[in-house]
């Protein structure tokens, strides 16, 4: 019975540390993204920039930001000047 605990105390912990080294290594691939394993889950987009969210349920998701002053044109996925959101 001891040994079956150990064997799977030594199963979650490799599982745990796969996760941590997999979140680490990501990558974005669009240009002037940044991923995180902690952005906000309320970003500033081109839909929602003359009225920023006040506040998110959800505080904490990982995936891939924009990066500096830029904020996410939602039709096109990319990350632009706030000048360069479709009217």
């Amino acid at each position: 019975m001891k040994g079956i605990i150990v064997l799977c105390a030594f199963v979650i912990m490799c599982c745990v540390l796969e996760n941590c080294v997999a979140q680490r290594d990501r990558r974005c691939s669009r240009l002037y993204e940044v991923y995180h394993r902690c952005g906000t889950a309320c970003p500033l987009t081109c839909d929602n920039y003359n009225n920023p969210p006040n506040g998110c349920i959800k505080l904490c998701v990982s995936g891939c930001f924009c990066t500096g002053n830029l904020i996410r044109d939602t039709s096109s996925g990319r990350c632009v000047t706030p000048n360069r959101c479709r009217k």
